[in-house]
Order: C-alpha cells, then structure tokens, then sequence
C-alpha cells in the first residue's frame, strides 16, 4: 500500500472506527472497473457519511458510492478513486405507514428484505430490477433499474417519494417527503434518480407501495426464432389492455425464443385479461405458476450469466430492427455448451419501452478482440436509429476500448457538468462516471 493510500485509510478509520473499514486485501472484492481503492468504509448513520465526506472534500479524495458492491468490479472505472463507501450496514427501517402506503428505509436496505417487511401487510414495491435480490434500494434508485414492471405501476422515479442524500461538498439534503402528493418548486428528488452516485449518497428513501395482486398469470410464446415473436410483442405492448409485464426473450440463430407476458390482478380480472391477451397475440399459452417465475427469474438473472452485459435502448417502434441488429453481430460458432459461446449475444427485451439487456461471454483475449469492435458497430447503429449503446459489465480491457456509453449531445453535456458543479464542486464523487 501506498503512503498517501494508507493515510486514506487511517483517515477513514479514525472517523468511523476500525471495525467499520476495510483496507490491504479486503478491497479486492470492492474493485471499480478494475481499480482497488485504498479503503471501503462502511458507515452506519447519515451524521458519519457526512463526515468521511468532510474529510473527502478536504483531501481530495475521490469517492465511490455502492451498496452491497455487487456489480462494482466489472461496471465503469472513474478517473481517481480513493474510497468506496458502502450504505450496506445502513439498513434499518425509519418509518412504515401500511395506511398510507407508504415506507421509509435506509439505502442499505435490500429489495429481499423490504418485500419480507411489506408482505406481512399485503403490500409490496414493484421493482424487479436485473440481478440478485440481495441488491440495495439505494443502489436501484442511484442506477434507475426498476426491471419489467415499470410500464404499469411506475418507472423508479415514478415510486420514490423522497430521500436523503449527501452531496460531494458535505451537504445533507432532504428532497421530497412521506406523503403521495408532495410538490413544492423544483423537483431535485428525480435528479437523484439515476445518478450513479455522481450527485449525491443516496442514505435514506421513501416509497409508495400497492397492494398485492390477488391473482398473478403467465402466459408464454415460444418459438426457434425471436425475430418469429417480434409480432406478437408489438401487439401485446400496443394494446389498449396493459398487462403487469411484458418480455421478450432469446439468443438469435440459437433458438429457445420465449415471449412471457404476466398478468396481476383479481381472478376476475385475471381470467378477462388472458383472454383478451390471447385475442391479440394467438400464439400466448398459460403455463402454470412455476414455470412462470421459473422463467420470469430465468430473464432477470442474464448479468450474473455472463461476463460482458450492455444496454441497448432503442424507440419501442423499432424492436424488429433490434433483434436483427443483434442476430447480425455474428453467427453461433460451434461452442454450444450451455447456449455459451461467439455469437450473437443473448437478451431480454421489454417491448413496452424499447430497452434490450443483452449477455456476452468474453472468455479471453481472442473474444475481447472480437467483440469490442462488433459492440462499437451496434453502438453506432443504435445511434442511426435514435438510440443508445451502453456497456454495464465488462472485463476492464473490453470495458476501456468500447467505452461505457456514447458521447452527449453538447447541450446535455453542459447541463450534466452544471448539476455537477452544484452537487459536487470539487469533483469527489464517482469522478468521469456520466461523463461528469
């Protein structure tokens, strides 16, 4: 360790104790786009985040927030980094209304945790973002990942209510509040929301809650082709009648295509909206509960399949042209183990919005070699389409060459720089991450 690193470290020690921070070889597995910081800190209040960003500001540290560290390692690198600051040990509950619907917990808290809390009122947060259930709330506000369920009960900025965050200067701001209808003057709560921790440590939010759906059906496509389900998606998602999700699933010239759409409601309900789902999209069938989850799990699950995961995002309109896209990235090469190998990456498509996940395997020098420049080319075609490419997890070396996303417009460019400016004036936080 370095003498300016492990002076970090026994800075952050002596502010929070040394039980609370990690150092030497415990950082390995808090790696930023490869990069190791001199310390993880692991406050438990508000008052001590405030203070490790105190001491930040002042020594020109660079700071990067994570929750439980999930998907740090092959995410995007910063330009300096110094301390991770981890929100996972700030995970109690500050205030629950079932009344009202609402919930207040710290960012620590994870999504397994609060659905346990909010089951026992027959109530739940409709949020499934990609990965593990274990992730944070913090964590899926800070990178706007609501998952499939967005499109009918509300996107993340359409659930959060409120939170407390701490800026890059030190400040502890308190945006929004606990009740449904709060609007007073500019709203800085939604700027929180995506963020990356690029604004702002998000330590504390507020979220509507619904009930919980009596009855929940699935109703499945499948074919050897995705490009065969194209159809059925854009029907299902240009119908008058919205179900609770709708993804489109497969690898093209691999076959296993699947179109899952899910249904929540009354049995009533229920039972007239399957009809109705069936009506528009022939080809649908139930399938029973288990397999139903099996397979909506199966979807939410592709990041932690695969070494290299991206984000295509394209107008809905233009799903067809999305799935050609990805079938023109390569052909199915011999290695068939496991549906692993070159070619044509996997995805989960949400033909509501127009947003694909897609899975890579990048097992060596050769396939980085290979991919990069194919992931350049559906970045620049995406971008012909009035869309976008974004690489979310990815050895460093492929990560560096490809880039995380593309450039910003110049007057989105000025606004990003302005609001960090604000929130951050001495670049602490996340430095480089958004372009900011």
């Amino acid at each position: 360790m370095s003498r300016d690193a492990r002076a970090c470290e026994e800075r952050v020690a002596a502010i929070l104790g040394r039980d609370q921070v990690a150092s030497g070889e415990a950082v390995e597995g808090w790696r930023v786009g490869g990069g190791a910081p001199a310390a993880v800190a692991f406050p438990r209040t508000v008052e001590e985040v405030k203070e490790v960003m105190t001491a930040a500001a002042a020594e020109g540290w660079a700071v990067v927030p994570s929750g439980r560290g999930l998907s740090l390692a092959g995410g995007e690198a910063c330009e300096r980094l110094d301390v991770v600051l981890s929100t996972s040990r700030m995970d109690g509950t500050v205030d629950y209304e079932p009344a009202d619907l609402t919930l207040s917990v710290e960012a620590g808290a994870s999504l397994e945790a609060v659905a346990n809390l909010t089951a026992g009122e027959g109530q739940w947060l409709p949020m499934e973002p990609p990965g593990s259930s274990s992730a944070t709330l913090g964590g899926a506000f800070a990178y706007a990942f609501g998952g499939p369920l967005g499109t009918s009960f509300g996107r993340p900025r359409d659930l959060i209510l409120g939170l407390t965050c701490v800026t890059g200067d030190a400040r502890i701001l308190r945006l929004g509040g606990r009740v449904v209808k709060n609007v007073a003057g500019f709203d800085l709560l939604k700027l929180l929301v995506g963020s990356q921790g690029t604004l702002g440590v998000i330590t504390e939010v507020t979220v509507r809650l619904y009930p919980i759906p009596a009855t929940e059906t699935f109703l499945v496509a499948r074919s050897d082709e995705a490009t065969d389900l194209v159809p059925a998606a854009r029907a299902v998602a240009t119908a008058p009648l919205l179900p609770a999700s709708v993804e489109l699933g497969g690898r093209p010239g691999r076959g296993a295509a699947a179109l899952v759409v899910r249904l929540r409601g009354s049995p009533e309900a229920v039972a007239a909206d399957a009809h109705a789902q069936r009506a528009v999209a022939p080809g649908l069938t139930r399938v029973d509960d288990a397999e139903g989850r099996a397979l909506v799990a199966e979807l939410r699950g592709l990041e932690a399949r695969w070494a290299v995961a991206a984000r295509l995002a394209l107008p809905a309109s233009r799903l067809g042209e999305g799935v050609r896209l990805l079938a023109s990235l390569g052909t199915a090469d011999a290695d068939a183990d496991a549906g692993r190998g070159a070619g044509a990456p996997c995805f989960v498509a949400d033909p509501n919005v127009g947003v694909f996940r897609l899975g890579m395997d990048a097992p060596g020098q050769a396939e980085e070699d290979r991919l990069a420049p194919l992931l350049v080319d559906l970045r620049r075609e995406a971008e012909k389409l009035g869309g976008s490419l974004t690489l979310v997890q990815a050895p460093a070396g492929l990560m560096g060459r490809v880039g995380a996303r593309g450039g910003l417009p110049a007057g989105v460019g000025r606004i990003h720089r302005g609001l960090k400016r604000s929130f951050d004036p001495s670049g602490t936080l996340a430095p480089g991450r958004l372009g900011r």
